[in-house]
């Protein structure tokens, strides 16, 4: 039980993200990508990075608890690669333009090859367990956005995500390892008429969450959902924006932990984005969720909320900028965001969650030589009464910096910190409340990154 509540513990914020990368530029394309090579219609960006640095806790546990709080120095290697179909700026313009594309693309991959070596260990001998005081690990991923007729009145678009992770437990052994992937596919339909003022897109997704070690097969899971959203930008940079899902959620294994069950999930949202000065945007949404989970004492129902005000420090191009959108000119780039968001979802303890969250994220490009990026923010997650357990909540604090000096258009030296912190209420039995409080899930993790790139 203790390994599923620290697995619940670590993927309180999301249950993996697809985007999800320990590399902060692999999952920013403006960070990600140089001038690029021209190869007829398509644009290539291959890159290279490599990374040393320090890990406090390597397996996140609290002060204390078996095993001690272990350290570890770790080397990344991380080869990625690009491709996409020509841009809008890369087509040019009048004659040389042409005639819009049937098919448009993106795709990326990377492999990330970890090697761990064991710092502040609390004098264990074999602190990575059956590995001794050093190991190695894998991650990767791939994604393929497309788009069919992209221009005309109606289009088609797919994409697919692909996701994998090492990441250990609260035990160095590998049948308890959090080693897991994702996989995500769907297409979509999307109808806009006249010269694109409006929008509207409906979709199909599937989710497929899968582990590695046994301990945690009958945490395997498939999530189908239909997705629709709507845009009608009725001021040149303002937009009213509806979006809407129902997902269902079904475990694979016949013999999964009581708290978790199959269930259905139902949302819908409502808001306006838009700028309210030539530099700042605002960004607002509010809607309903409720959840059909079987066997949980009590399910979700509750409203949606998203606030973001986003100040750029030059006025950007366009609404597509100032909704998030990838700039058609680099002074939309830099850019602060301060936002709140309040949404419910799936979780691997007592079902679901609700969650809290406040963050601030800021990027920063001075010409092409230096560029910065901070993310931080503090969530308030509760997990409500379910089968298993009482209501408890948890607290967690994150930040991510990432900085670097770019010698060239490809070469450049950045530095990487990240800090996580959960402070969690005691788990107590549902079943048995009297019972001792069930493990103990606090932590406090900081690591710290050098590194040099090479990105085309």
């Amino acid at each position: 039980m203790k390994k599923r509540l620290a697995l619940a513990t670590v993927l309180a914020l999301a249950a993996i993200p697809v985007s999800a990368s320990a590399q902060t530029w692999l999952s920013d394309r403006r960070l990600r990508e140089g001038p690029g090579i021209r190869s007829g219609d398509l644009e290539l960006h291959p890159a290279f990075g490599g990374e040393f640095g320090y890990d406090s806790n390597y397996y996140q546990r609290a002060p204390g608890e078996d095993g001690g709080v272990v350290g570890a120095y770790r080397l990344r290697l991380t080869p990625s690669f690009s491709v996409s179909t020509l841009g809008g700026e890369r087509r040019g313009s009048g004659a040389e333009r042409g005639a819009p594309p049937t098919v448009m693309f993106n795709a990326s991959a990377f492999l990330s090859f970890n090697a761990l070596f064991a710092g502040d260990s609390g004098g264990q001998e074999k602190p990575f367990g059956s590995h001794g005081k050093s190991l190695t690990a894998l991650d990767y991923g791939a994604n393929l956005m497309a788009r069919v007729l992209p221009y005309r009145p109606i289009s088609f678009d797919l994409g697919i995500d692909w996701l994998y992770l090492t990441e250990p437990s609260n035990s160095p052994e590998d049948r308890d390892s959090f080693n897991r992937g994702a996989l995500r596919a769907g297409p979509g339909i999307v109808w806009r008429p006249g010269g694109g003022l409006f929008e509207w897109r409906l979709g199909y997704e599937m989710l497929y969450n899968y582990f590695d070690a046994e301990s945690f097969k009958t945490l395997e899971n498939i999530q189908n959902a239909l997705v629709t959203r709507g845009v009608w930008r009725f001021l040149p940079r303002t937009a009213l924006l509806y979006d809407a899902a129902y997902r269902n959620v079904h475990y694979t294994r016949h013999n999964v932990p009581l708290g978790l069950t199959d269930g259905d999930l139902v949302r819908a949202r409502v808001g306006l984005n838009g700028l309210i000065t030539p530099r700042i945007s605002l960004l607002g949404m509010v809607g309903w969720e409720a959840s059909y989970y079987k066997r949980q004492p009590r399910n979700a129902d509750s409203i949606l909320a998203q606030v973001e005000a986003k100040y750029f420090v030059m006025a950007p191009p366009s609404l597509e900028a100032a909704a998030g959108g990838t700039p058609s000119a680099s002074t939309g780039l830099s850019t602060v965001a301060l936002g709140y968001t309040h949404e419910i979802a799936n979780s691997y303890l007592n079902s679901f969650l609700q969650k809290d969250r406040a963050y601030l994220n800021a990027i920063y490009f001075l010409g092409g030589a230096f560029v910065a990026s901070a993310t931080g923010g503090f969530s308030f997650v509760r997990f409500p009464t379910g089968p298993d357990f009482n209501a408890f909540t948890q607290r967690r604090i994150d930040a991510r910096l990432f900085a670097e000096y770019r010698f060239s258009d490809s070469l450049g030296v950045n530095a990487t910190g990240l800090f996580d912190k959960n402070m969690s209420d005691r788990l107590v039995s549902r079943q048995n409340p009297d019972a001792p409080p069930v493990d103990n899930l606090d932590f406090t993790r900081w690591q710290a990154y050098l590194g040099v790139r090479w990105f085309m």
